[in-house]
Parts: structure tokens; C-alpha cells; sequence
């Protein structure tokens, strides 16, 4: 059974088992997953370090009084060290909390007088957009023939005075729009 990477990969396989050339080169140029820094150890000195702290614990372990003399000054200066950093850290924390309350204030400010101005806009685009089609009702009405004048002003005051009324009578065709006016002045509506 033929695999399908050896289909895709048809001159790949005389490189198989083929030493790669600049292999331990290329590893040291692009090898990112190494530590680095102040601390780093390679992997030699990390398994000499290994090796080195069993021998002195297999010795009959370290020796109590080193031990304890480094750790109480370090613990000492670390903990002025931590407590320092910690009233940094606090005070940095809370300029930031305070710097980004008054950017969201402001824009919170901001957001409210671009609502207030578009509704403004909204609610006037709005009006002018009523204000006319009461303009052009009166010539709609006039195309029915049917009704006399007082009946004419009746029902534009009737659909005028409603908005559903407006747009059910503007988007009704002439037939539709005859029978809707009748409807209104009948009552039914």
C-alpha cells in the first residue's frame, strides 16, 4: 500500500536516513528554545549542577549553618526589596486606575453629546420627512375624484394626525389608497 505522503513527496525518498550537513550550525542560529539572560545554563552545566548538589546531599547533606546565614540576609534584603516594589507597583496600579477613570469620564462625556447631537438630527430628519408628505397629501387626495372637498380635508386631517395612517397611505396604490380613504371617512379606520 502506497502512502499518500510518498505520492506527494515522490523525490523525497532517496533523502531518507540522509545526514542533514549544516544540521548543529543551523540548530545554534535558529535554536530560540534556549535559555538566555543573566541566570541561563546550558544543558552541560545544568546536568554538572545536577550531579554536583546529589554528591553533597549524598555527603550527609549541606552543611545547616551556610545555609542559613545566606538565606537570613538574603530573605532580609529581598523582603525590603519586595516590600519596595510592592509600593511601587501599588502606586503605579493606582494612577493607572485613576488616569484610565478620567479617560473613560471624558469619553463617556463625549459619547453622550455625539447621542444627544444625532438624535437631534434623527428626530429633525425625521420631522422634515412628515412635514412633506403632509405637503404632498393634499395632492394625493386631489387625484381621487370621488370626494368633494370637505371630505378631502377630513380624512388629510385624519391620516396627518397619524403616522401608521401616513405610511399605509403612501404605500397603497391609487385603487388602494381611494378604498383606505373611504374606510377613514366611513369610521372604520
Amino acid at each position: 500500500m502506497i502512502s499518500p505522503y510518498r505520492c506527494a513527496h515522490v523525490g523525497a525518498l532517496k533523502w531518507r536516513s540522509t545526514p542533514f550537513p549544516h544540521f548543529d550550525d543551523l540548530s545554534i542560529i535558529f535554536g530560540k528554545d534556549r535559555a538566555t539572560g543573566h541566570n541561563a545554563e546550558s544543558a552541560v552545566e545544568a546536568e554538572v549542577n545536577i550531579d554536583r548538589e546529589e554528591g553533597a546531599f549524598a555527603e550527609g547533606g549541606p552543611d545547616d549553618s551556610s545555609l542559613q546565614n545566606s538565606g537570613e540576609s538574603t530573605s532580609k534584603r529581598s523582603s525590603k526589596k519586595r516590600k519596595v516594589d510592592v509600593d511601587q507597583m501599588d502606586e503605579v496600579m493606582y494612577n493607572a486606575s485613576k488616569m484610565i477613570a478620567a479617560e473613560f469620564a471624558n469619553s463617556t462625556k463625549m459619547m453622550a453629546a455625539e447621542f444627544a447631537s444625532s438624535t437631534k438630527l434623527l428626530i429633525a430628519a425625521e420631522t422634515d420627512r412628515l412635514e412633506k408628505k403632509k405637503k404632498k397629501l393634499m395632492e394625493e387626495l386631489s387625484k381621487i375624484s370621488s370626494i368633494d372637498i370637505i371630505q378631502k380635508f377630513k380624512a388629510a386631517k385624519k391620516i396627518a394626525d397619524s403616522e401608521n395612517l401616513m405610511v399605509l397611505f403612501f404605500g397603497a396604490s391609487d385603487g388602494e389608497k381611494k378604498q383606505l380613504v373611504d374606510a377613514i371617512l366611513a369610521g372604520e379606520i
